[in-house]
């Protein structure tokens, strides 16, 4: 349990608990607004296009903090 040990520290733990409920609370979102989208126009691509508009964010940050 070597790299488990930074949990020790009380406000990293907090921090990681944080990070860990908001992640959830993302994945949430992204599956209700799907469901929205699909359950508004009954046609799987307006299921589709809402998934990938909601991915463009990660895309691009993602590439823009790689540097």
């Amino acid at each position: 349990m070597k790299g488990f040990g930074v949990l020790r520290d009380k406000k990293f733990f907090y921090f990681y608990i944080f990070v860990f409920l908001s992640n959830i609370g993302s994945w949430i979102q992204n599956i209700a607004m799907s469901w929205l989208a699909l359950s508004l126009k009954n046609a799987s691509f307006s299921f589709s296009i809402v998934s990938f508009l909601n991915s463009i964010p990660s895309l691009i940050f993602s590439i823009v903090g790689g540097y």
